[in-house]
């Protein structure tokens, strides 16, 4: 978050700033309370709520060539459901690419960076995506990927992390999954796809294809009755390949949320 704020007299000489909106609806602070001022180099002056030591948010220290273990516990935070994270200590040649690293995730804002630290809030609902529409575009990677079209394996890891996400946390308003049998479906679902649209799969048999293909269907349409139709038809592959293992995974995620 940059914006240019003007700095105010008052009647006593003293110089203020007034907190911008967006800060002050994340943090607890009202007319009254204290903050904690640190001065950084670059003229740089963070402001603190006291008593917090920094923002609500989980705190990653980023130590000198430590780049691949901190971008983990990031992705790790992000698919439990953190509101956001607190990443310190970053060395200037590390922090490039674990700002692209955690912006990446879907939902991510960046809230605030200094020198060697950056703050990134994790939006729910109001990002404007959803788990459902998450399944959709996940779901026409795997058809490409069956068809014989380049995916782009970034883009997979990227909806297949927010529904991991959005199955850990299923109440934190990115979709419509409520509920444990729910929650556990829906990873089911987002596992089984992001194979498909990861994996050397083609060519494809139509009919494998095809049974992949409604049970999608049933698990949009929360259609048990196809779903039963779909687990009582015997493999169309014989030994099962990842397709049809895919589609049977999809059709028991179902069934256990409505048995």
């Amino acid at each position: 978050m940059h914006e240019m704020r003007k700095v105010q007299e008052t009647h006593k000489r003293t110089l203020i700033i007034s907190l911008p909106k967006k800060w002050r609806e994340r943090f607890p602070v009202q007319g009254g309370d204290q903050v904690l001022l640190s001065l950084q180099g670059d003229g740089i002056l963070l402001v603190r709520p006291s008593g917090s030591g920094g923002p609500r948010f989980p705190c990653v220290t980023a130590v000198a060539g430590g780049a691949a273990q901190a971008k983990s516990r990031l992705s790790a935070l992000y698919i439990g459901g953190a509101p956001g994270v607190l990443v310190e200590g970053c060395a200037a040649a590390d922090l490039e690419g674990i700002r692209a690293h955690v912006l990446a995730f879907i939902g991510a804002e960046l809230v605030e960076e200094s020198a060697g630290s950056l703050a990134v809030q994790f939006l729910g609902g109001e990002s404007r995506f959803t788990a459902p529409r998450a399944l959709q575009r996940l779901w026409a990677l795997a058809q490409g990927n069956m068809a014989g079209t380049p995916v782009e394996p970034t883009e997979v890891s990227r909806l297949h992390g927010y529904l991991l996400r959005v199955g850990h946390a299923p109440s934190d308003g990115s979709g419509t999954e409520t509920g444990a049998a729910q929650a556990i479906g829906l990873l089911r679902v987002a596992e089984a796809l992001a194979m498909v649209a990861t994996t050397s799969l083609h060519p494809v048999a139509p009919g494998d294809a095809a049974a992949l293909a409604a049970a999608v269907d049933a698990y949009t349409a929360r259609d048990v009755h196809a779903a039963r139709a779909l687990a009582s038809s015997p493999p169309i592959a014989v030994p099962a390949g990842l397709v049809p293992a895919a589609a049977r995974a999809i059709t028991s995620a179902l069934l256990q949320m409505d048995p």
